[in-house]
C-alpha cells in the first residue's frame, strides 16, 4: 500500500537572511508551497492561409509559501516572522526561509524572502495570522 502523505509532515524553518533556514517554527496551521509558471506567446500567423495555433514557451518560474499559525504571544519565532513583516526598511523585511516534507526528507522550497501579513481575529474564533512569503534575490539566489 502505498503511503499518503499528511499535512502536518511538512515542516518550515526560518533564519537569518543570507544563510540556509535551520529554526523549525512552531504553531503553524496551513503551509502552502504555489508554483507559477508564466509564459510569453510564440505564436505565427504563418501565410494567412490557415488559423494560427496558439504555441507559447516558459519565460519564468515563480514560488510562493502561504502559512497560517495562531496568535502565540510566547512564540519567539512567530515574534520573529510577524517583525519582519511590519518593519519599513526592505532590508530588515527579509528572512530565510525552508519548507521541507518531513517524511521524504525533500526540500520544496528554500529562499530568502520578503513577508506580508494578515490578521484575522473574527469573535467567534480564536486570532489567525496568515502570511505570504514572495523570494527576494537582493542577498542569495534561491536554491529551490
Amino acid at each position: 500500500m502505498t503511503q499518503a502523505l499528511m499535512g502536518f509532515e511538512k515542516i518550515l524553518y526560518i533564519g537569518t537572511k543570507g544563510s540556509t533556514a535551520s529554526t523549525q517554527v512552531l504553531d503553524l496551521v496551513n503551509i502552502k508551497v504555489t508554483e507559477t509558471v508564466q509564459y510569453g506567446n510564440t505564436i505565427s500567423r504563418g501565410d494567412g492561409t490557415t488559423v494560427p495555433r496558439v504555441t507559447k514557451r516558459l519565460t519564468s518560474l515563480e514560488k510562493v509559501v502561504t502559512f497560517n499559525s495562531l496568535n502565540v504571544l510566547a512564540n519567539t519565532n512567530i515574534a520573529t516572522i510577524k517583525a519582519a513583516a511590519t518593519h519599513e526598511t526592505p532590508a530588515s523585511r527579509l528572512i530565510a526561509m525552508k519548507v521541507v516534507d518531513k517524511v521524504s526528507q525533500t526540500t520544496e522550497f528554500d529562499a530568502d524572502v520578503d513577508i506580508s501579513i494578515d490578521r484575522d481575529a473574527q469573535l467567534s474564533a480564536e486570532q489567525d495570522l496568515a502570511f505570504v512569503a514572495t523570494v527576494d534575490r537582493s542577498t542569495r539566489d534561491p536554491v529551490v
